[in-house]
């Protein structure tokens, strides 16, 4: 399986919001959707993955999974953790695939906090977004001949590891994080 750094693409918001759009048309207006990760922040760059946080009410997630489920994104239980169901969907817009990630939680979820505090801090740091951009290129680089999933997960979280703690921390300091 290969991995590849794309540069950042302004279109992704667009495709954001696009598919924010159909989420909402098949879910409970009340349901709190975010964009997160690479694709979120402009000048990034990454997988070119859409990562959208959904939030509903703890009772209304299985309920939730089952819509997602019925209109073809792909459920993957072990993918996620306890707190968050993860779903998969890939879409073609100008004759271009693109993958989304759902990542299916419940209203005051502690990691999607994170998610979007991280998120925004590197969206008004520059030098912190370089950083982390830099990181995640050698941290593709160390999946070429990577087959496991569960290394492939591995090596790349840890390879970022002490770089997202090291801009959590700068966030925490400014006061910009949870």
């Amino acid at each position: 399986m290969d991995y590849f750094f794309l540069p950042y693409n302004s279109l992704f918001p667009k495709l954001f919001e696009k598919e924010k759009s159909c989420l909402h048309q098949m879910l409970d207006k009340d349901a709190i959707i975010e964009h997160f990760g690479s694709t979120a922040v402009p000048g990034l760059g990454g997988k070119g993955v859409i990562d959208i946080y959904l939030l509903v009410s703890k009772s209304k997630i299985k309920n939730t999974s089952k819509i997602l489920q019925s209109k073809g994104y792909i459920f993957k239980p072990n993918a996620g953790d306890k707190n968050r169901w993860f779903h998969q969907i890939d879409k073609k817009f100008r004759n271009k695939e693109y993958h989304y990630h759902i990542h299916l939680s419940f209203i005051g979820n502690k990691n999607f906090q994170e998610c979007i505090a991280f998120r925004d801090y590197l969206r008004i740091h520059p030098k912190a977004t370089k950083k982390y951009a830099k990181i995640k290129q050698v941290a593709l680089k160390k999946l070429k001949n990577v087959t496991d999933k569960k290394e492939l997960k591995r090596i790349y979280l840890e390879t970022k590891g002490a770089v997202v703690q090291e801009i959590i921390n700068e966030a925490k300091l400014s006061g910009k994080f949870g």
